[in-house]
């Protein structure tokens, strides 16, 4: 039998699966949590001829991993360890975009466990140390729907929790509060984990290098056909200066100076 990503499965949430054919046989794993409990599970499938028999028929698989420490962030931490070692010995499962696909999956989860009360658009964002504040590196995405931003806050939150020690900084919440900060967050929220700052903000930010472009585009209908075009044509100047305080401005072309008549080329007589 199959089982289905998000759904439940003998009393565990499937966060994450996979199976792959290698030399005539199926192989595959599986993660799982308890969220009553915090608890995390790391399964490995049953080998098998198909896709569809890693699991008998009650629902059982070959082996389990469990994560019961009274702290889910560290058992989170400990399995997605663990289900990057399991992928590997189970042949061709494990990719070079192993890593990234279950830290991904992991984030979509956590960012569903609680919901908005309405919806929202946000931003998510980071803004980290630099060698002076004028100019520090910072990321951030347009305005998204609520679930869909705090996906990214968690994301950018691994990218710099992924470490082997976990550190709490002065001025800084842990990691595990963060976590649980993005995870309950309904609404805008700022905090700082690792000396870096995390926010979701109503606010649209100007989005420099690092934004993540994800909104729809403008329909014909909500265009302004009195505003001039701000793409840069090759070999011209823009058509406008991008200003702070308001509008663009029409770009004045310069005035060519007259060559005067052409010249007509010399002829050798005969």
């Amino acid at each position: 039998m199959r089982i289905k990503t998000g759904g439940q499965h003998q009393g565990w949430t499937v966060v994450h699966q996979a199976r792959r054919a290698w030399r005539g046989s199926f192989e595959g794993v599986w993660l799982g949590v308890e969220e009553s409990t915090g608890h995390w599970m790391v399964g490995r499938q049953r080998d098998g001829q198909s896709m569809d028999d890693g699991f008998d028929a009650d629902g059982n698989w070959a082996t389990s991993r469990h994560f019961r420490e009274g702290n889910e962030y560290l058992n989170m931490r400990r399995a997605l360890a663990a289900y990057d070692e399991e992928a590997q010995n189970a042949s061709d499962v494990w990719n070079g975009m192993w890593d990234q696909r279950a830290h991904e999956a992991v984030a979509r989860h956590l960012a569903h466990r609680v919901p908005f009360p309405a919806p929202v658009r946000l931003s998510a964002g980071w803004i980290g140390r630099g060698l002076t504040d004028y100019h520090p590196p910072r990321g951030s995405t347009f305005p998204l729907d609520g679930p869909e931003a705090k996906y990214e806050l968690i994301r950018y939150l691994q990218g710099q929790t992924r470490f082997d020690e976990i550190v709490t900084e002065p001025g800084s919440v842990s990691e595990e509060e963060a976590y649980q900060l993005a995870i309950n967050a309904t609404g805008p929220i700022r905090f700082v984990c690792r000396g870096v700052t995390f926010y979701l903000s109503e606010r649209a930010r100007r989005h420099g290098r690092g934004a993540i472009a994800r909104t729809a585009p403008v329909p014909p209908e909500h265009k302004s056909s009195s505003q001039p075009p701000t793409h840069r044509r090759r070999g011209r100047r823009p058509w406008g200066r991008l200003r702070r305080d308001g509008p663009q401005e029409p770009h004045r072309p310069r005035r060519r100076r007259s060559r005067g008549p052409a010249q007509q080329p010399h002829r050798l007589h005969d």
